[in-house]
């Protein structure tokens, strides 16, 4: 596995067993898939995807077969629609993706839900209790970028339609400084508020309150500091 895979994929090519927490169909789509050609590229062996939904769509695996050139990725990944799945009568089921799980999916699935190593799901509910699983949560920051959190620890990463890349943690530019100023008082104080975030960057960055406030709003746009309680939290 290379270096710049987020830490979840590198874990599921590795044999954990995680759901993805995401109310995003799309992103969900091309994550699921994403994982699903590592495994190919990484492993090798036969995979079974199931379209829980009905949604799925088979372009988007190829098109990510295609960025890490994969071949015949259709021959290896199987893909079967609302789990139903002839499985009763295989002797050795391959590892199991669904895309949206949801409890009556694990139900349908009887003994070969303990076969499932990674699936996306919109709302956990009582499939926690029902399956041993490490949950990943994706939430939406801007455009195309999402935050990824995994083990406790948030990442920055770019869903496209031809796959997954990981973002630098801090962006260019004056918005990396601003954010690196942030970060060290934080350090420094423990908590700052918004009035105080105000005047840290205009010592910082050397501007007037007008552009600070301006600053500090585009960072909160772009999901990388919020506010909560007139507190400046820190999203990575």
């Amino acid at each position: 596995m290379q270096r710049h895979e987020p830490k979840l994929i590198q874990d599921v090519v590795n044999g954990v067993r995680v759901f993805l927490l995401s109310p995003y169909s799309s992103a969900n789509m091309i994550f699921i898939s994403e994982v699903a050609i590592k495994l190919v590229k990484y492993r090798g062996k036969p995979i079974i995807l199931i379209d829980n939904t009905g949604l799925y769509r088979v372009e988007v695996l190829d098109n990510i077969a295609k960025r890490y050139g994969v071949v015949n990725a259709l021959d290896i990944v199987k893909i079967f629609n609302k789990c139903i799945l002839p499985l009763d009568n295989v002797k050795k089921v391959p590892s199991i993706l669904v895309f949206n799980v949801d409890e009556q999916c694990i139900s349908s699935l009887k003994r070969s839900s303990s076969r499932i190593l990674f699936a996306t799901c919109s709302r956990i509910g009582n499939l926690r209790k029902m399956l041993r699983f490490r949950i990943a949560y994706l939430k939406h920051a801007y455009g195309r970028e999402y935050l990824l959190t995994y083990l406790n620890e948030a990442i920055r990463i770019c869903i496209e339609p031809t796959g997954i890349r990981l973002l630098l943690q801090t962006p260019r530019g004056i918005l990396g400084k601003a954010l690196n100023a942030l970060r060290d008082s934080i350090m420094e104080y423990g908590t700052i508020t918004t009035k105080d975030a105000i005047y840290v960057l205009m010592g910082s960055l050397k501007i007037d309150k007008r552009y600070a406030r301006k600053i500090l709003q585009e960072l909160v746009d772009k999901k990388y500091v919020k506010i909560e309680g007139g507190y400046i939290l820190l999203n990575i």
